[in-house]
């Protein structure tokens, strides 16, 4: 409850509970931060640029879409890519071991 966040009144549609996180959007960033990682090691150098890319640009557009469906604020948004993000360090963190 210490970050529990309502959601926006004007909503496409109607979802209950809180929406801090916007965990659509840390699931997403987190596939794409996993796709980066492997096309990173695994694919040609020419490609590389191109996945990374698309892969965050996904992560982007299904925040967006959960902003214009009014079920979050671009806080909440963020705040799944941050919870996101912080995994990824996570995961980097224990990888390089």
């Amino acid at each position: 409850l210490l970050l529990a966040m309502p959601r926006p009144d004007e909503a496409v549609v109607e979802i209950a509970g809180y929406g801090f996180p916007s965990t659509h959007s840390a699931g997403a960033l987190a596939l794409a931060f996993a796709f980066s990682y492997l096309a990173a090691k695994f694919s040609p150098n020419a490609l590389r640029p191109f996945l990374i890319g698309a892969s965050l640009l996904f992560a982007f557009l299904i925040g967006a879409s959960r902003v214009e469906l009014g079920v979050h604020t671009w806080v909440q948004v963020c705040g799944g890519f941050a919870l996101a993000g912080a995994w990824f360090l996570l995961f980097l963190k224990l990888v390089r071991k």
